[in-house]
C-alpha cells in the first residue's frame, strides 16, 4: 500500500514481477494517477494504463485499487488460486495542494 496525504495527487509507475508455487511467472506494468481530496476521499484521477510483459497463466491479473478505507493505493494480484510471491518496483511523484 501507498498511503496518500490529504489534498495530494500521486502519479505512479509500477513494475511487478511474480512467480507461483507451480513455477508460473508474470511481468506487469501499471501507470496512472490517484488523489485524496480535502474531505479524505481517495480515487483514481482516470483509469490506470497497463501492460502485460509476460504471463504464463492467462487467468492471472494485476490491478491498482483506490482504497478509500485505508486511504491508499493498493496493488492487487489475482493469481487464480496459485500461491504467488511478487516483487514491485514503484516510482512515484507526489504533490500537495497549497492552502
Amino acid at each position: 500500500r501507498i498511503n496518500l496525504q490529504i489534498n495530494s495527487v500521486i502519479t505512479f509507475n509500477i513494475m511487478l514481477t511474480a512467480v507461483s508455487n507451480t513455477s508460473n511467472g508474470a511481468g506487469y506494468q501499471l501507470r496512472g494517477s490517484i488523489k485524496r481530496t480535502s474531505g479524505g476521499t481517495v480515487s483514481m484521477v482516470d483509469n490506470p494504463v497497463g501492460d502485460i510483459f509476460a504471463e504464463d497463466a492467462p487467468s492471472w491479473d494485476m490491478n491498482i485499487v483506490a482504497d478509500d478505507v485505508n486511504k491508499s493505493l493498493k496493488i492487487e494480484v489475482n493469481s487464480a488460486g496459485d500461491t504467488v510471491k511478487g516483487f514491485a518496483r514503484v516510482e512515484l511523484s507526489e504533490i500537495l495542494k497549497t492552502t
